[in-house]
């Protein structure tokens, strides 16, 4: 079904998009250590 694919490729891009947003505010951390602010807990 068209339907079932069109699912299946945008819960790829959403799951694409939260990695790349996760591994930026990994990345931020990374850089400040002595930064933890809450908005990234």
């Amino acid at each position: 079904m068209v339907y079932k694919k069109i699912t299946k490729y945008l819960l790829n891009y959403f799951h694409k998009l939260a990695m790349i947003e996760i591994s930026k505010k990994k990345a931020v951390s990374l850089a400040y250590p002595g930064r933890k602010t809450s908005r990234f807990s």
